[in-house]
């Protein structure tokens, strides 16, 4: 699939770059690794627990579904304003451009890594 979405003459650079980015899209969600019915992994852990996998997800499924339908939320932690405050862990800002913007969170332990974590989004990383 690379070799069919190199870039050919005529075609932008950034439109080629497209193309391959969205075979590759469409190739991870057709590959077996992604469903539960195709991946040897999961099927021998289904299997190991008696199904009690699918049986939950099922459930917390159902529950979620209940909820969107009814317009419930959860009930906010205390001291948290849903929709104001951007997250609990005092932090701040710092780096900002019209895409994102980068917190460096407060650490919230005596002890802490050496080396910092960036933590992305799924919508982020696919741009």
């Amino acid at each position: 699939m690379d070799h069919a979405t190199e870039p050919t003459r005529g075609l932008r650079p950034e439109d080629a770059d497209r193309t391959r980015f969205l075979a590759r899209q469409t190739l991870d969600v057709l590959s077996p690794s992604n469903s539960p019915l195709l991946n040897p992994e999961i099927i021998e852990e289904t299997v190991r627990i008696l199904g009690r996998n699918l049986t939950g997800q099922a459930a917390h499924f159902a529950h979620d579904a209940l909820k969107t339908m009814t317009g419930q939320r959860d009930p906010a932690p205390e001291g948290y304003r849903i929709g104001e405050d951007p997250a609990c862990t005092p932090g701040q800002v710092i780096f900002r451009n019209d895409l994102m913007e980068l917190i460096q969170y407060a650490p919230q332990t005596p002890q802490v890594q050496t080396r910092p974590i960036l933590i992305a989004p799924a919508c982020i990383m696919k741009h």
